[in-house]
């Protein structure tokens, strides 16, 4: 059996978090909320974004469980399972399938992987093969160079190699891959799975895709603060043809406050995001992991002063100065 990936906008969640670093479950569920009615996708516990590499096990599982529930099997939930080490992704795979079981979660699931920090391409696809064993879960790859080079001097490749999707692709339960990298080499990994008319590409630059959209979606960070602005710029952005009439003026329009923001969190994503979702009233902290600098006032000031200017912000300048 083939499974499909969800086409167009992908929104890795950032964390909620509390002052002692748990996941804080009622602002997940205001986030998801928030985000689930725009999306294609929730991707819970992402690497980077999601901070999920950085999130202690047992608080992995509450996250996992919390968004299932907040989901309801509405929207199709992709899963951050990548771990330090093979085993330990292994167990993050087995959470899931504990949890669906325990909750007869019913909706779809993704588990996505960003293999390369805990594996070479050496065996990948043997690898992938065995994992496909131990679960039925459709997995979305990660190409993340940037994620990567966190390794340091010990990771000879920093992306799949060109060979090894092709290997890879062969597996039907590898059904997509957020792709960051040079444009020569996304064209050689379209070359490498075109047996396979249905796998999808997502950008995972979300400035990439504003200038030249893939046909897969995107998954877009910015979709914490902004999920129906990046729907209609996405959808526009994918279906050309049916939207032709307004699609100049949807990706000027919307596009401009997508860019603004954008250029505002860039310097340090993870944080100003939540910043924002806490001045927005979703989130109750803007507490990020022991692994992520938090934002400085400057930034603050900055993402503040935008969500006034947009009439997004839902706290005032006293209560922002005393949290």
């Amino acid at each position: 059996m083939e499974h499909y990936a969800p086409k167009g906008l992908l929104c890795p969640l950032v964390t909620p978090l509390t002052p002692e670093g748990k996941v804080d479950e009622l602002s997940l569920k205001r986030l998801i909320v928030h985000v689930a009615p725009y999306v294609d996708g929730i991707i819970l516990g992402e690497s980077s974004m999601g901070e999920g590499l950085y999130i202690k096990t047992e608080e992995r599982e509450y996250l996992i469980k919390a968004g299932m529930e907040a989901t309801n099997s509405k929207v199709p939930l992709i899963i951050g399972i990548t771990g330090n080490t093979g085993d330990e992704t292994k167990h993050y795979i087995s959470q899931v399938v504990s949890l669906k079981e325990e909750l007869n979660y019913n909706g779809e699931i993704f588990l996505m992987d960003c293999p390369l920090w805990y594996h070479s391409n050496r065996d990948l696809p043997d690898y992938y093969e065995n994992l496909s064993e131990i679960c039925e879960f459709p997995f979305i790859l990660c190409n993340n160079p940037n994620l990567i080079r966190q390794l340091g001097k010990r990771v000879k490749r920093k992306d799949i190699r060109t060979s090894v999707l092709k290997k890879l692709s062969r597996n039907e339960q590898i059904v997509a891959m957020e792709f960051l990298g040079d444009l020569k080499r996304f064209f050689n990994y379209q070359k490498a799975v075109r047996g396979r008319r249905r796998f999808r590409f997502y950008d995972g630059n979300e400035v990439e895709f504003l200038n030249r959209p893939s046909s897969g979606g995107v998954v877009a960070p910015g979709a914490n603060i902004l999920p129906q602005e990046w729907q209609k710029i996405v959808y526009s952005s994918l279906n050309i043809e049916e939207s032709r009439s307004d699609y100049t003026d949807q990706i000027w329009t919307l596009g401009h406050k997508v860019w603004m923001f954008q250029k505002v969190y860039s310097s340090n994503p993870i944080a100003i995001i939540k910043s924002a979702l806490k001045y927005m009233g979703i989130l109750d902290t803007d507490v990020v992991s022991n692994k992520t600098s938090p934002t400085s006032p400057p930034q603050r000031a900055q993402i503040y002063g935008l969500l006034i200017e947009n009439e997004m912000a839902k706290i005032n300048k006293e209560e922002r100065h005393g949290g």
